[in-house]
């Protein structure tokens, strides 16, 4: 440390007469850094707060994006005025399809029409023997039992007397025995929406009330340029087609993204001017000399240092991380602080003030870097962008300080340091604070953890609200866990899924869950299928037998002898197997579109959608399935998971590096555990703040302990210090408003809207407040009761 002390005075007497160089040199080193700034792109991205060590957050994250909820958005209308025109809703969703147009919008749809309805039923039909699993046959047998065939024959003859003849008059003859029920539980397989009315040429809820209009993009759910492109698109047709008398609720990935975008970047600005501002205000009030500027300057070249360091270390900056800029400010002005008032005691020597303020200045810069240090070794690539940022930022703030700052302050103090100091602590204190930490205990003892992606993102409430009244008209599609069956080609996907399917069904018979593998299975599947299919009817001549059972019920219920001819020749005429761009092109591209998806790896997936149950899950357990699972449950099951030890890990790290640095400044371990008071003062009164508040410990609060940690600790130095020295004034000042200034960089953070910066001001905020009082009341006084027998032979720090 003499060593330091020893760079400190070389330097200053080196620059001494060379200040104006040394302030050219300065500008020019910052200018170069503000022009970088201006080149680099900040992003809003949630994948910065994912972990990228394990890779399996990432890839669950990338595999979300596949899911039709992500490129999909649903757009639900709903009838208002309940006395409006009949008809409103599907003029409205006619007029909203015909302008939902590309770039933004591939394929919007609302319905499916009978016509379309009917061609794809048709179209299954006639490949009803590449479907037809062993359920199926089994259900065969027992339609094609002499008394089933009677029983159904009799209800044809009903529906050929009803008004349903008309569209069913052909399907009967083709269908006599209802095979086409069998096809209705397939079709039922890929029924991503629920709730809409069968009869209905639309997506229109069984009431008449409410329409769906379904419109895909390719438009990532992370881009939020594109996303805003896509919503101002949107929102300016629904805002023109929207008639009177009709709401409109919307859900679309992308609305989350651009909530989240255009939040940080509100709070940026608002964040960013209330903190200069209040900076403004403390250098107007504690500092009052013009040359004096330049400890408010210090801040600001600790935050260009900052951008500069994310920006060369990382490709792009997360914005959440210019927003604790502001924090960064408040921090960073603590090292000017404590030089500026250090050289406003009377008949100073600048030389010696610099070398007694090295060591101290010297630690507390190691200690807040020794605890950013930790978050280096985060899963999460946010917070190791975080730690480069404060880490860069806090060494340049320390080094303007010492080597920059002395040569351009006043010469003479100007400032009377004993008016601003704050009344001695009293032996009251002691009671007073142990009364608090006492009762703090309680409620910090019961802080939770919530590593989930929604305690730190922005979800408006009318998004929120939209959410809920689709999930209530539509059913909870964006609440299923996915399934990913994945292959080199689109049949070895098929496949698996078909291997998926049939183990699904092996171990819950009644399990619900939708799959494209009973309406378009692999080849392998179909070509099994057929030669079922085939060894059924041509075993103990089934399709003699069927046929003379046919032509008994139908003469005894009126059928001509040839009726049932259509039947027959569709019986002995199986078709080929098809692949799933066959089934797009001759059947319905709409239905198995969002089953089906091409990764970017190039590899071809296959979705299955299950309930996100962990009883479902096990039905997968020991099963040997190439599947990928995806649950959102699970996913922020296990985030939260990683928080915990996240949190775990760095909390101990961190207090091992400070009392590692405490030990070797102190030398002395009744200091040791002086200079730590304020920080357990600020942890449990924090951790009981957020308890209290309802609030839970999430991705940003972590980084907040840790805060709590570096700064309590600092002023904990100083205070020890200052009983040491001949006069405390000029210490306790500094720390006075350093305190202030670090608590207006974090009050600024508490006026944000977005939940994890909010998040941030919020809980360091509550620890340090009481760390700062704690040190300013307290610790002066434990620190000359514990400390005072041996003052008078100890040299100062």
């Amino acid at each position: 440390m003499n060593i330091c002390k020893h760079i400190v005075v070389r330097s200053y007497d080196f620059w001494h007469t060379r200040r104006w160089a040394l302030l050219s040199v300065v500008v020019l080193i910052f200018l170069a850094m503000g022009l970088y700034c201006l080149t680099l792109s900040f992003s809003s991205d949630i994948r910065s707060m994912l972990p990228d060590k394990d890779g399996h957050f990432r890839e669950d994250f990338e595999l979300f994006s596949y899911a039709p909820f992500s490129r999909n958005i649903l757009i639900s209308l709903e009838v208002t005025n309940p006395n409006g025109p009949e008809g409103v809703l599907e003029e409205a969703a006619d007029r909203i399809t015909g302008q939902l147009k590309p770039p933004y919008f591939q394929q919007v749809v609302c319905g499916i029409s009978q016509e379309q309805k009917i061609q794809l039923f048709a179209w299954i039909y006639e490949h009803f023997p590449c479907l037809a699993n062993n359920a199926d046959i089994k259900s065969i047998k027992e339609k094609i039992a002499p008394a089933a065939i009677q029983r159904q024959l009799q209800e044809n003859i009903r529906i050929l007397h009803s008004p349903e003849s008309v569209i069913l008059k052909d399907f009967l003859l083709q269908d006599p025995l209802a095979f086409r029920e069998l096809l209705l539980g397939k079709l039922q397989q890929l029924n991503l929406v629920s709730g809409f009315s069968a009869e209905s040429d639309y997506f229109l809820s069984a009431d008449s009330r409410h329409l769906l209009i379904v419109a895909e993009t390719d438009v990532s759910i992370t881009d939020y340029k594109g996303s805003r492109e896509l919503l101002d698109a949107l929102y300016a047709t629904l805002d023109e087609y929207v008639p009177e008398g009709v709401g409109c609720s919307v859900i679309s990935g992308h609305r989350y993204t651009v909530a989240n975008a255009e939040t940080i970047q509100s709070d940026l600005r608002r964040v960013l001017a209330v903190s200069v501002t209040g900076l403004l205000i403390i250098f107007i009030l504690f500092l009052r000399h013009w040359r004096a500027a330049i400890v408010f300057l210090v801040p600001l070249a600790a935050l260009l240092t900052g951008i500069t360091a994310a920006g060369l270390c990382f490709p792009k900056v997360s914005s959440i991380t210019v927003g604790f800029g502001a924090v960064l400010l408040g921090i960073s002005a603590d090292f000017g602080l404590h030089v500026f008032f250090g050289l406003q005691k009377k008949d100073i020597d600048t030389r010696q003030t610099l070398s007694d303020l090295t060591k101290p200045l010297s630690f507390c810069a190691l200690t807040t870097i020794g605890v950013f240090s930790v978050l280096l070794f985060s899963a999460l690539p946010g917070q190791r962008q975080l730690a480069v940022f404060s880490i860069s930022g806090i060494f340049a703030a320390f080094v303007l300080s010492l080597f920059v700052m002395p040569h351009f302050l006043p010469e003479k103090p100007v400032l009377s340091l004993r008016k601003l100091s704050l009344p001695h602590a009293r032996r009251s204190a002691v009671f007073v604070w142990l009364c608090i930490f006492l009762v703090s205990l309680v409620p910090a003892s019961q802080v939770e953890f919530d590593g989930t992606l929604r305690s730190i993102g922005m979800i408006p409430d009318e998004v929120l609200s939209d959410e809920l009244q689709i999930r209530s008209t539509w059913g909870g599609i964006r609440d299923q866990a996915l399934l990913f069956s994945v292959g080199q080609t689109e049949e070895e996907a098929l496949q698996k899924n078909d291997d998926l399917f049939r183990l699904l069904k092996s171990q819950n018979a009644d399990l619900s869950f939708l799959s494209l593998a009973t309406l378009v299975p692999s080849l392998e599947t179909q070509k099994e299928n057929l030669a079922r299919w085939d060894n059924f009817w041509n075993k103990k001549e089934q399709k003699q037998i069927l046929l003379k059972d046919l032509e008994e019920g139908g003469r005894f219920c009126g059928f001509t002898s040839d009726a049932f001819e259509p039947f027959f020749t569709w019986l002995g005429r199986p078709p080929q197997p098809f692949t799933p761009d066959k089934f797009a092109r001759e059947g319905n591209d709409k239905m198995a579109s969002p089953f089906m998806a091409r990764l970017k790896d190039g590899q071809y997936a296959v979705l299955t959608f299950i309930p996100d149950e962990d009883s479902v899950f096990s039905l997968l357990g020991g099963a040997d399935l190439d599947v990928k699972v995806v649950s959102n449950r699970k996913f922020s099951d296990r985030l939260n998971d990683e928080t915990v030890r996240d949190f775990t890990r760095f909390f101990g790290g961190s207090v091992v590096i400070i009392m590692i640095l405490l030990l070797l400044l102190f030398r002395d371990f009744k200091k040791v555990l002086l200079a730590f008071v304020p920080v357990l003062v600020g942890l449990v009164i924090m951790a009981a703040a957020v308890s209290a508040l309802g609030m839970k410990i999430n991705l940003f609060n972590m980084v907040a302990s840790i805060l709590v940690i570096g700064l309590s600790v600092d002023y904990g130095i100083f205070i020890v210090c200052s009983v040491e020295a001949e006069s405390d004034d000029a210490i306790r000042n500094a720390v006075l408003v350093s305190g202030l200034t670090t608590c207006v960089g974090f009050g600024s953070l508490m006026l944000a809207c977005h939940p994890s910066m909010h998040s941030i001001g919020t809980t360091v905020a509550a620890g340090i407040v009481p760390s700062l009082l704690c040190a300013l009341t307290l610790l002066p006084y434990l620190s000359y009761w514990l400390l005072k027998k041996r003052r008078s032979n100890e040299h100062t720090c």
